[in-house]
Order: structure tokens, then C-alpha cells, then sequence
């Protein structure tokens, strides 16, 4: 057995493509990690800085592009960021989408699911509303955010 709890401390989610297990954790220092099982270890790449991110986190794979990983992380500057892993295992990228879909600040762990081709992504904003962020494409944005704690969901309060 390997010990991974005393690198996590919050946020962990995992993800299996029935070859490899990927378990993603916030560390005590703030940072996302990707721990991959190899069976007899356990070798961690640090996504925040190769990302320039960081905070806990929820993974998923679309069903659009299954081959590619997406974990969602609220940051260390209060914005909901999107890693996505680039093409066969390579490289990470950061996106802020609590920028571009208007969405404001968030704060706590994220959890993501997948639905038909869309990526729903809840998480508490800054104010302590329920926010829904999706990658819907209304309003000529890729990704909107919603806020799901007023009578008629609209883009969260800032």
C-alpha cells in the first residue's frame, strides 16, 4: 500500500481510463497535483506551476473529447479554473473561467459532470451563491456562468 494523505488535504477527485488511475489533490501548500498510479509507485507532476494555477479540484472527461481530461479547481486568486491535458498525456493548460464566462469569484470544491456534450460545473461564488458554470456557447460565449440560488438563474453577483 502507498501513503498518498499526507500529500492531500482537500479536493481530491480521480479518474481512470482503465490503464492508468489519476488521483488530483490539493496539497498543504495550495497547489494542484496529478498523482499517476504505475503500480508499485505513485509519481506526482505539480499542475499549478506547470499551469500557473492551483486550488482544489473536481476531473472529468467530456464526452466530446474523451482522450483529453479536464479538472476543474477553484484558484488561489478565488477564479474557477479550467486545466485541460493536451492530446495523448501532453502537457497541461490553464483557463480562467470565472473571466470568461463572467462568472465572478468562487470559492470551496468544485464538482463536475458530464451531460450529453456539455460540462457542468458547480461551485459556491463569492457571495456564497450555488453557480452552474457550462459550456452552453449562449450569448457568444464559449462557457456562462449561472446563478442558481435566485428564482431565475442569471450570471452570478460579482
Amino acid at each position: 500500500m502507498i501513503d498518498l494523505s499526507q500529500a492531500a488535504i482537500g479536493g481530491t477527485s480521480a479518474l481512470s481510463d482503465n490503464a492508468t488511475l489519476q488521483v488530483f489533490v490539493r496539497s498543504a501548500d495550495g497547489e494542484l497535483y496529478d498523482y499517476q498510479d504505475h503500480g508499485s509507485s505513485w509519481p506526482a507532476a505539480d499542475l499549478s506551476q506547470a499551469a500557473e494555477g492551483g486550488g482544489r479540484s473536481s476531473a472529468t472527461r467530456r464526452a466530446s473529447c474523451s482522450a483529453t481530461i479536464h479538472v476543474y479547481a477553484v484558484s488561489s486568486v478565488s477564479g474557477l479554473t479550467e486545466y485541460a491535458q493536451g492530446p495523448r498525456g501532453s502537457g497541461w493548460g490553464a483557463y480562467d473561467l470565472s473571466a470568461d464566462a463572467g462568472g465572478g469569484g468562487a470559492q470551496g470544491d468544485p464538482s463536475a459532470l458530464v451531460a450529453g456534450s456539455l460540462v457542468h460545473v458547480y461551485v459556491q461564488s463569492s457571495v456564497g451563491h450555488l453557480a452552474e458554470y457550462v459550456n452552453d456557447g449562449a450569448a457568444g460565449r464559449l462557457w456562462n456562468a449561472y446563478d442558481l440560488s435566485l428564482p431565475t438563474p442569471a450570471p452570478p453577483p460579482s
